[in-house]
């Protein structure tokens, strides 16, 4: 038997289906992976409210929500916080609304947007994913930029009209010092703050869990997954991960829709 001790898995494109359910497979090898005293941590880009297919199972205890903004405890129903906020928040929105964006912000565990543009989200290119996850969680805001928070945000979530407004907005946010992106698709980019991101949640949960790294396993398929891949004792990419992750992954495996758990379990945990 390995010393692998916990397993931190991306849901979009890793642990969830091409149709973003849930397989059989894969709950029955999270089950039997449980049972051997194993902590299953998902990881994930998605905020709370978003992940209601896994946040539920008794098999979760801890969430890595946020892409690491937040680490969220269910039994004692307390979040560690990496949030942004003040004048770097400030930036941030003062920043990309100056280009032709759809943003969505996760704060409290909750996902928020505007009313109008989520009626256009063709235009944003958004993924099937997100239009999903905006379609069916975010509570959307009429009058938005005039009810933008000034605080305690976990990350914004920004989808471009045009791909080279994506560049120049991303030099412009390079330049702040208290800031992390990611992107996970194109006309895409990710905004946290500097302390934030799953690798860096990753290491607060194991931390608190007298746990070290070398007793963890990563599972991802995209670029907000690089920190926790490089992090893990085992990072493994998905087959249909990017080109990217697979060049500084321990292990490319198999595709999210060939159920990522059951081939974590009759590899690692047999």
């Amino acid at each position: 038997m390995n010393d692998y001790k916990l397993i931190a898995c991306d849901l979009d494109g890793t642990l969830m289906a091409s149709d973003l359910t849930l397989s059989k497979e894969n709950h029955d090898a999270m089950k039997k992976i449980a049972e051997l005293g194993v902590l299953i941590v998902p990881a994930t880009g998605r905020t709370i409210c978003e992940m209601r297919e896994v946040f539920d199972l008794p098999e979760i205890r801890y969430v890595i929500y946020s892409n690491g903004a937040a680490v969220f405890d269910k039994k004692t129903g307390k979040s560690i916080i990496l949030g942004l906020e003040g004048d770097t928040l400030g930036f941030v929105f003062d920043t990309v609304l100056k280009y032709d964006t759809f943003v969505v912000i996760h704060k409290d565990g909750k996902t928020y947007a505007d009313k109008k543009k989520a009626s256009e989200l063709q235009k944003y290119h958004v993924s099937v994913n997100v239009e999903y996850l905006v379609n069916e969680y975010c509570t959307l805001v009429d009058d938005f930029e005039e009810q933008l928070p000034s605080r305690d945000v976990e990350s914004v979530v920004v989808c471009f009209s045009n791909g080279e407004d994506v560049d120049a907005c991303r030099k412009i946010l390079s330049s702040n010092p208290d800031l992390r992106m990611a992107e996970a698709w194109d006309y895409n980019l990710e905004i946290f703050f500097k302390d934030a991101g799953k690798g860096s949640a990753l290491k607060i949960l194991a931390q608190k869990l007298n746990m070290e790294l070398d007793n963890v396993i990563s599972i991802g398929d995209s670029d907000n997954d690089r920190q926790m891949t490089v992090m893990s004792g085992l990072g493994l990419v998905t087959e249909n991960g990017c080109d990217s992750l697979k060049e500084i992954a321990d292990k490319v495996i198999c595709s999210n829709d060939e159920h990522v758990m059951r081939y974590v379990k009759n590899h690692y945990f047999s």
